[in-house]
């Protein structure tokens, strides 16, 4: 919004954009009956790549609003009037696998809940995970977990959320005159680049299953 991006696109992109006030704890996500219906006679594939990120929360705080929603919008897919459900592309986070005891994290449902980060946020991302692939098993829905990493800004500008924890570290050294020396390695992945890998995934033939989007350099 304060880089006016909206005010960049074509007109012909423009018309393709329709925003719809909705209530994912809602059954019919908050929206008309005629709304919903509309959706659910042309619906090919669902993004869902929204989530409250509050990191004080405790897991029963997602219930509602977030996990719940994950539900709604499943249903939504099996309800596509198209001759086979929508995709559904679920953007999950990789803090919903970090305590995996194995060397490198699976590509899969980790065998224990926890696995997750010790954090709500974390520990619904994965509950969401597990409605995912149950889902699939169950109902044949084609349903992605894309574990996503450490987000940052784009390969063009590198604008970056400055309320996020490691622009707010940068900005602090201002103030200090130092930083803290972090003993890990940066795995960042530009925002354009976890966008495209995204778009890729949720188009792809690929079925069912649980990808890792993380920079492995």
């Amino acid at each position: 919004r304060e880089r006016r991006l909206y005010d960049n696109l074509t007109d012909t992109a423009r018309s393709k954009l329709v925003a719809l006030p909705a209530n994912l704890s809602d059954p019919n996500l908050g929206l008309d009956e005629h709304t919903y219906n509309l959706i659910t006679s042309q619906i090919t594939d669902l993004i869902h790549c929204a989530w409250s990120v509050n990191f004080n929360w405790q897991l029963a705080s997602f219930e509602r609003d977030n996990i719940a929603g994950v539900k709604n919008l499943v249903d939504l897919c099996l309800k596509s009037q198209r001759p086979t459900p929508a995709s559904f592309n679920f953007c999950s986070s990789i803090s919903a696998v970090v305590n995996t005891v194995e060397d490198e994290i699976p590509e899969s449902l980790p065998k224990s809940l926890s696995y997750a980060q010790e954090m709500g946020y974390a520990q619904s991302k994965l509950v969401a995970e597990n409605i995912c692939i149950k889902a699939a098993e169950h109902t044949g829905l084609r349903a992605r977990v894309l574990r996503i990493g450490q987000v940052i800004g784009d390969t063009h500008h590198g604008v970056w959320n400055t309320t996020e924890a490691i622009p707010l570290m940068i900005q602090s050294a201002t103030t200090i005159g130092a930083l803290p020396r972090l003993n890990e390695t940066h795995r960042w992945l530009p925002v354009d680049v976890v966008a495209q890998s995204i778009i890729d995934h949720s188009f792809s033939t690929f079925e069912s299953g649980v990808l890792n989007i993380v920079n492995h350099n």
